[in-house]
């Protein structure tokens, strides 16, 4: 597994816990599931956002298709969106699967 960490993003602690979630769901998806040899996170701030990526090499599955197990999947978008987030997977068979999360930074008070 490679982790890279630009700096430590400025986020409320609502934001850290989801992200933290997000991740840790994420990397157990990849150790349950993906059959994956190498995965890779990344975090780091764009502009106004914080944004979090994991992405590994495995075994992929049908994004478009939601299956009846993907809990997980359902419990990182509602996280990120209900924080005013952006969350996205891409995933197709044997493409492997990337799972991103945009969360807003703080605004400082003038």
């Amino acid at each position: 597994m490679h982790c890279q960490i630009s700096a430590e993003p400025d986020l409320e602690a609502g934001a850290r816990l989801a992200l933290f979630r997000v991740a840790s769901e994420s990397l157990h998806n990849v150790v349950k599931h993906s059959e994956a040899r190498n995965v890779q996170l990344n975090l780091g701030s764009q502009g106004k956002y914080c944004v979090l990526e994991v992405e590994d090499d495995g075994v992929g599955f049908e994004a478009a298709t939601p299956g009846p197990n993907q809990y997980g999947l359902a419990n990182m978008r509602e996280r990120v969106e209900g924080l005013g987030g952006i969350w996205s997977i891409e995933s197709a068979p044997s493409q492997g699967t990337r799972i991103a999360a945009r969360l807003p930074l703080r605004v400082p008070l003038l």
